[in-house]
């Protein structure tokens, strides 16, 4: 061991200024090396030939230096403890000891794993920190090193791309003429890719960004292309298949079955849009991959508090599923009674708390913020506020943080006092994003849209200092995370009032409806029929749920409970979504003149949020599901309905493009979008509220 610690003692500065390789690893480790010298020298010249290499990486050889610093370490580091290493770095030692059954990536890391992911650490924080690393190198000036013009973002993206790639894809032997591998279309590696990546997403969320933020990691086709002939540059492509139906595959590789498995392989079949909504319903459903990870986060709780569970606790129906960054509790469910946004547009409804939820929750909350002094138009100026001294982003962030918080320390209500801060901030702001509440004017819209995306930016790291017992971080996540998706549905609202809703379109779209509606009504099993039953049944599973109704257990008959559930459903699909259609049409104004169309726009917007009030959440689904089952079923439905409607048009078209044919399904996806974000909202601000009065 002192040999090898002489040897450390001569190598250039720089390569000690990261965490040492012998003296900070723990003592098992340190008997592992000094039981393998070789193996430490090996991996000490590793390093520094890598270290020594950062000096001259700029943006155009980046990617190069990526690869060969990828066929430099070990090679069959799991992709679920690479990808953590980049994006979960300070979770990385609680979520690299999940078995490796639970993980995306089942291959079994070697003895070398934990100088490995060393090694990754230090030459990541090269990059990381480059003014400070560039100060220890011989040269001592920062402009020797190259690398300081990397985009750090760009190198972890480009890193993961090119690591699912060598890590997915195995080169056949020529010479091995035993095995005959089929070729692999261009199409599958991109598609393997893009579900590798939205798996980890989804099982791994970061501490740091959204899940919508970590979709940025994601490259389009055109780059992952460009980085497979990095990876693979003697990879023979042929175009096989029929004449006009032929399609790039590639020869002399196939897959890593400890990779990409039976259901991998299965998605691929499946066209790229739908396996990105698919991956859209499972982040919203919170699906297996989450509920694993909570029975594994509620493991490593039981460890360390050293508190001992009977085995009755353990069993798969206590453990409760709840998605990350949610307030939303399983057991959920929406409210009886009126619960609608257009009570905004009645004045007389809207100050009538007994008829209207918002009105009444707003002034619950408003209420216990009064009694600490914090007064309801002190909140609004925040919010509304048009002042010159007052006209900057970081306004509404400011008064809250200097101004409305000091207030709440003192409060004896911990820390359920910030959860009615949170509900007066969201309620005020929700129906003006929707455009539901005066002023309605662009640049009032504009205002509120920059301070509210400011606060959403920034108010995680500056309430770091003040969050702790009394105000707990989650909760600053999960409020805004409802403000993230009120947020995006000013952006999809947007969408709806650019879209081209002329008459003809409408009647393409009751055509939509027709069809389905006709194949609802086909003799025995049928295609509506069965696309609502496979949703019940799925999203009732995946959710764990225990069929009840108006808060009493089913015990018997689960059967009849599911289809008459079904039925509803089909019902808000054979007769709500046909109403809707009638609701936009209905008008004795000519659709040329402009300021009708607009009238239009807003008619179709009051027809979404009926569809939603009086169809999806009618009080007989709302009295048998919790909130998150309600929004599964939705998304699952509107999935199928979508396929369906593109399958026909294409069936009609002979199987030609649907571009110029086919404009309803644009608008039906914009539709759909907002109606499962509005949903989502309705259920957030629902479980806050409950939150609050617990």
């Amino acid at each position: 061991m002192s040999q090898i610690s002489s040897e450390l003692e001569h190598q250039p500065f720089f390569f000690k200024i990261l965490p040492d390789m012998i003296h900070h690893q723990q003592s098992s480790v340190l008997s592992a090396y000094e039981a393998q010298p070789t193996q430490l020298k090996s991996n000490v010249d590793v390093l520094q030939s890598l270290l020594t290499e950062v000096l001259n990486v700029d943006a155009f050889n980046l990617n190069s230096f990526l690869l060969s610093f990828l066929r430099k370490i070990d090679h069959s580091l799991p992709l679920d403890d690479f990808y953590n290493i980049l994006y979960n770095p300070m979770r990385f030692d609680d979520l690299r000891s999940l078995p490796s059954i639970d993980k995306v990536d089942k291959t079994f890391p070697s003895d070398s794993f934990t100088s490995t992911i060393s090694i990754i650490q230090r030459v990541l924080e090269a990059f990381r920190s480059p003014e400070s690393y560039s100060t220890h190198v011989s040269s001592g000036r920062e402009s020797d090193m190259k690398s300081s013009n990397v985009n750090f973002h760009e190198l972890l993206r480009s890193l993961l791309a090119i690591k699912i790639l060598d890590h997915s894809l195995i080169e056949v032997d020529s010479s091995d003429t035993k095995v005959e591998y089929p070729p692999i279309p261009r199409l599958d590696i991109y598609k393997v890719y893009y579900i590798l990546c939205q798996k980890l997403i989804l099982k791994y969320p970061t501490s740091s960004n959204s899940t919508s933020l970590q979709q940025k990691l994601i490259f389009g086709q055109s780059k992952l292309g460009k980085l497979i002939k990095l990876v693979y540059p003697n990879l023979v492509s042929k175009r096989l298949g029929r004449r006009g139906e032929s399609r790039y595959n590639y020869l002399g590789v196939r897959w890593n079955q400890d990779v990409v498995d039976k259901e991998i392989t299965k998605l691929c079949e499946s066209e790229l849009f739908e396996i990105a909504e698919m991956f859209k319903v499972l982040k919203k459903t919170s699906g297996l991959a989450q509920s694993r990870s909570s029975r594994h986060q509620r493991t490593l709780e039981a460890r360390s508090t050293k508190k001992r569970y009977s085995t009755d606790s353990l069993r798969p129906e206590n453990l409760e599923v709840k998605a990350q960054g949610t307030f939303v509790e399983p057991h959920h469910f929406f409210p009886k009674g009126a619960f609608t946004l257009k009570a905004y547009l009645d004045e007389k409804l809207n100050e009538n708390i007994e008829k209207n939820w918002f009105a009444a929750t707003l002034k619950l909350s408003s209420d216990a913020l009064l009694s600490l002094g914090v007064l309801s138009a002190e909140i609004n100026g925040l919010i509304f506020d048009e002042g010159s001294s007052s006209d900057t982003d970081d306004h509404l962030l400011r008064g809250v943080i200097d101004t409305l918080i000091p207030k709440l320390l003192g409060s004896p209500d911990q820390p359920r006092i910030y959860l009615h801060l949170y509900m007066v901030i969201s309620l005020n702001v929700f129906p003006h994003l929707l455009l539901l509440r005066k002023p309605l004017h662009t640049d009032s819209i504009k205002r509120l849209f920059s301070r509210v995306t400011y606060l959403i930016q920034n108010m995680e790291t500056e309430m770091v200092s003040v969050a702790g017992e009394k105000m707990r971080q989650q909760d600053i996540r999960n409020f805004l995370g409802i403000l993230s998706r009120m947020i995006h549905l000013n952006k999809l609202l947007a969408a709806f009032f650019k879209a081209d809703l002329q008459a003809y379109i409408l009647m393409e779209m009751q055509e939509d409806i027709v069809r389905i509606l006709n194949e609802g009504l086909k003799d025995g099993p049928n295609e509506t029929h069965r696309l609502i039953s496979e949703a019940c049944i799925s999203v009732t599973l995946a959710c764990r749920y225990k069929p009840q109704f108006r808060g009493v257990p089913v015990r018997e008959n689960i059967r009849e409970f599911l289809s008459e559930s079904c039925h509803i459903m089909e019902k808000m699909v054979s007769e709500d979504l046909a109403q809707f259609v009638s609701n936009i049409m209905e008008s004795g104004v000519p659709l040329t003149r402009e300021d009708s169309h607009d009238a239009l726009k807003f008619r179709f917007l009051l027809a979404t949020l009926k569809l939603v009030d009086e169809g999806i959440l009618n009080e007989n689904m709302k009295s048998r599901f919790p909130a998150q089952v309600i929004r599964g079923f939705y998304s699952r439905v509107t999935i199928q309905i979508l396929q369906f409607t593109y399958r026909a048009h294409a069936s009609m078209l002979g199987g030609r493009t649907l571009s110029p044919a086919n404009p309803t399904f644009r608008l039906w996806y914009v539709l759909e979008s907002f109606i499962q974000e509005y949903l989502d909202v309705l259920a957030e601000l629902n479980s806050l509220h409950l939150k609050t009065i617990e």
